[in-house]
């Protein structure tokens, strides 16, 4: 901090400008906000944005309002990015990803929307997120479910919910996972085959988690 207030007071003023950027963090400074700051004409406050672009110190977050942010903060929004989905999925390891919207809750309030975003934007190009929709996951993450996994665990959970948590006959299972019946199911005689007398009739009531 000692630094960046002394280099307020050199005559650079590229050089007060990336001290700006990092005392604002999430606000960032567009060009007329660095005409004011730094007394020089618009032209000279864009070429000073380009400057620390080029030199890796700012990046553009915002290019409607040309709002630009400082390299190092961004980067730490980014870890936080990572850390929270690592969480995430250790603790469902069986789900395809966190939720965009649920994910930008974890962010502090006066963290923006289009920040988060922006930041996301930076994972996946990056290759260290993925978003799929309305989901995001790392990209080292691997889920154990497939999309046609969890439309099958839908279905058997919203089964059992409707049976009032007893588990499906054996033919409701069938049905369930697109499979024949089993022979016992299927015979029409008083007495089924040893076999199917030993077979259990009803599912397990056990669902995925």
């Amino acid at each position: 901090m000692t630094a960046d207030l002394a280099a307020l007071d050199a005559s650079d003023p590229a050089e007060r400008l990336a001290v700006f950027l990092r005392l604002r963090r999430e606000e960032g400074m567009t060009p007329s906000e660095a005409q004011a700051a730094l007394a020089v004409t618009l032209d000279q406050a864009r070429n000073l944005f380009q400057a620390l672009v080029r030199s890796g110190l700012a990046l553009v977050v915002d290019r409607k309002a040309q709002r630009h942010a400082d390299t190092g903060y961004m980067e730490e929004l980014e870890a936080r990015a990572l850390d929270l989905l690592a969480r995430f999925h250790a603790e469902n390891p069986l789900k395809r990803g966190l939720g965009l919207e649920e994910l930008r809750t974890k962010f502090p309030d006066y963290v923006s929307p289009r920040l988060v975003a922006f930041v996301l934007e930076r994972l996946q190009e990056k290759g260290q997120a993925v978003v799929e929709g309305e989901l995001v996951r790392r990209g080292d993450f691997a889920c154990g479910w497939s999309v046609e996994d969890e439309a099958l665990r839908a279905r058997i959970l919203d089964a059992v919910r409707a049976r009032g948590f007893e588990g499906p006959t054996a033919e409701e299972a069938a049905e369930l996972l697109n499979e024949p019946p089993p022979p016992c199911a299927r015979s029409s005689t008083t007495s089924p085959p040893e076999e199917c007398s030993r077979a259990p009739r009803r599912a397990s009531t056990s669902t995925p988690p």
